[in-house]
């Protein structure tokens, strides 16, 4: 059903997986000469995601399309950018989009059923005006149209036909792209250890290429809620507690009992007597 050339149109696929795990191929491979158009094309992937919100497409060299999928998710997984993984997968999602819509409806019921497990079966309906090629299951039209604002994808605005939606070929490749960009998102999680030195440089230019496109991140970290709310510790008190126990103090070496005498011998909390 699938050539070399739809796993470098569709890298994401469970094909374009298995292919790779066959190759063999390690992360010490990459540094040979042989593997330099696979570097260059993740980079460039990387780039034009961050910077247009887009990835072209380069069919010259199948093997690199298809290898540097994998290895630019890995680079962008070892920089621990959450914001800037969402804006990659959101750029391969809507590459794949814009293939997807032009494929045969018999390898988008491939895709969508090997791929992403959906339940839906092809049909060849004219209720209206317009011409459907699928029914999708309720639970995976509902899945993937959550995050689709236009009223047309508001169930109440479908045609459901016991339990199936109805769907042209090219809103089924538009739901596909949102798949596509939630399993992108689920592997590019954040990578324990230490950065491979061969990658050393990709990454660190790849962090400079977030910085320039999507800024410098905020961060904030909130301060921490006392526990005791008793009306006999003053407020002083609750906040070198909150200082000491915090991730910012947490060398502090003076004792509770001692912050406490500290506090009682400085300031007495005020009493109330009540009339």
């Amino acid at each position: 059903m699938l050539t070399r050339a739809d796993l470098a149109k569709y890298p994401f696929l469970n094909e374009a997986s298995d292919y790779i795990k066959e190759l063999g191929i390690s992360i010490d491979d990459i540094a040979s000469p042989d593997f330099s158009p696979v570097l260059e094309r993740a980079e460039k992937r990387l780039e034009e995601a961050l910077s247009k919100g887009r990835v072209s497409n380069e069919f010259s060299n199948e093997n690199a399309e298809i290898l540097s999928f994998p290895v630019s998710n890995l680079i962008l997984s070892l920089t621990g950018e959450e914001r800037a993984q969402r804006r990659f997968a959101l750029a391969e999602a809507k590459r794949a989009y814009e293939l997807l819509r032009q494929e045969n409806p018999e390898k988008l019921d491939y895709i969508a059923r090997t791929t992403f497990g959906w339940k839906l079966k092809k049909i060849d309906a004219q209720p209206g005006k317009r011409f459907y090629d699928f029914a999708i299951s309720l639970a995976d039209y509902l899945r993937n149209s959550v995050h689709l604002k236009e009223p047309k994808w508001k169930l109440p605005n479908r045609i459901l036909d016991h339990g199936l939606v109805y769907a042209t070929r090219e809103e089924l490749a538009r739901l596909l792209e949102e798949e596509v960009r939630t399993r992108i998102v689920n592997r590019s999680g954040r990578l324990p250890g230490e950065v491979p030195k061969l990658l050393q440089p990709k990454v660190e230019r790849t962090r400079g290429l977030i910085t320039k496109w999507l800024g410098i991140p905020s961060h904030y970290e909130l301060p921490k809620v006392p526990s005791d709310t008793s009306s006999t510790i003053s407020r002083k008190e609750k906040m070198c507690n909150t200082w000491a126990d915090s991730p910012l103090h947490r060398s502090s070496s003076i004792s509770e009992q001692e912050r406490r005498r500290s506090s009682r011998h400085s300031s007495q909390p005020a009493t109330f007597q009540r009339k």
